[in-house]
């Protein structure tokens, strides 16, 4: 294998997360962001996680995401950087969203990317959550989704975490992705038992996802349904994130 397919081959974010390189996206992407089950109260509250980031076992980088949360809406800004090969890249996302009845939806979000494959990507939702007006590298792009709404990977993991508190097992999602849109569909999984070095042997819950990108997402009840891990199915090499620190000042 020549330097060029090993890096074809390497991830893009838990997200997700494409970045780095198609599969380092899905490490700043999956890593889904956190939020509390009872996020009512009207004062602003901060969220802070941080994942390790690992290839093929080898670590590769981390990514760092801080979350505002007042009333139901959050700002989530993720930053993020790897390399791999001696090449580095820089990953920074800033995404606001919403939940409205239930559901999470993204109003807006910013991603940049230094380095291989490097973008400067600014979407809005001017008419409805389904139509996107992507601004990628200073040319315009618009996007549509006949059913579900369009969201970033922040609101994508919002809305995974969401669809297991309603204890809903199998559902469907659209993510807006820097050249088009993606479907995914979710199955959750028997709860079961891992080990972390960070937080001892845990309980938690299986998400499968399927389409695009195929990522194992691991949510933990014990840490207000946080990701704790993500697995990242290549076809040559795999990819896993993996959290190591927590805060959060939220109820």
């Amino acid at each position: 294998m020549n330097d060029s397919q090993y890096l074809k081959a390497i991830p893009d974010v838990f997200m997700s997360l494409r970045l780095l390189l198609m599969q380092f996206v899905f490490f700043v992407l999956f890593f889904g962001t956190s939020f509390s089950a009872n996020a009512t109260a009207v004062s602003l509250c901060i969220k802070v996680l941080e994942y390790n980031l690992y290839l093929s076992g080898i670590s590769t980088g981390y990514m760092r995401k801080n979350e505002q949360w007042l009333a139901e809406v959050v700002t989530a800004k993720s930053r993020s950087r790897a390399s791999i090969l001696g090449i580095g890249s820089s990953y920074t996302q800033s995404s606001e969203m919403v939940l409205e009845e239930g559901v999470w939806l993204t109003q807006s979000f910013h991603q940049k990317v230094t380095g291989f494959r490097k973008r400067d990507m600014l979407v809005s939702f001017p008419n409805s959550v389904n139509h996107s007006l992507v601004m990628l590298n200073g040319e315009e792009h618009r996007y549509e989704s006949d059913d579900e709404p369009l969201r970033d990977i922040d609101t994508i993991t919002m809305q995974i975490r969401q669809n297991l508190i309603d204890q809903k097992k199998s559902f469907s999602l659209v993510r807006q992705a820097s050249d088009g849109i993606e479907a995914y569909q979710y199955e959750v999984l028997a709860s079961q038992v891992r080990e972390y070095e960070r937080w001892g042997d845990m309980d938690v819950i299986p998400v499968k996802q399927s389409g695009a990108d195929k990522i194992t997402y691991y949510y933990s009840p014990r840490l207000d349904y946080q990701i704790v891990e993500a697995r990242y199915h290549g076809f040559l090499l795999n990819g896993r994130a993996e959290l190591v620190d927590f805060t959060s000042s939220c109820n």
